[in-house]
């Protein structure tokens, strides 16, 4: 289920998401319309509030989980290129979870080409490069800074 869907099933503005959230209303907009790639705590505040609605936990749901991370990879591709860090943690993310869903050939495949283009574009020395090797994902704020 992508993030547009997710949020569809909410019934709620997104206006009135965002502030009972603490989010700025434009950020959710980029976010849901894919113009910017949604941080992980916006996308666990989404899930938890669509579970609440439901009734039912999203946990476990392999398939749709998969479908988001590569719609997310995609819309990260598109915005920020192929090249970007945030594409490339994307993408690096992708594979941790195959792995864990013991797809460790497709997982290897997609963690050294990610390693090898992370490398490339910030250096082996990098923060992000180096969480990356050891297979521990990065801490990215995208919120804007309103100060």
């Amino acid at each position: 289920m992508a993030l547009r869907q997710c949020f569809g099933v909410l019934d709620i503005s997104v206006r009135g998401f965002a502030v009972t959230r603490h989010y700025q209303p434009s950020s959710v907009s980029r976010y849901l319309s894919g113009v910017t790639v949604a941080p992980d705590h916006f996308v666990a505040r989404l899930v938890e509030a669509v579970e609440r609605k439901l009734g039912v936990p999203m946990v476990g749901r392999i398939e749709d989980a998969q479908l988001l991370n590569r719609d997310t990879l995609n819309r990260a591709r598109h915005v920020l290129g192929q090249e970007h860090p945030l594409a490339l943690s994307c993408q690096l993310a992708i594979a941790a979870d195959l792995r864990a869903a013991s797809n460790r050939k497709e997982a290897g495949k997609l963690e050294e080409d990610a390693l090898a283009r992370l490398t490339r574009a910030l250096g082996s020395e990098h923060p992000h490069t180096v969480s990356a090797r050891r297979r521990t994902r990065p801490y990215w704020d995208f919120e804007a800074y309103l100060g």
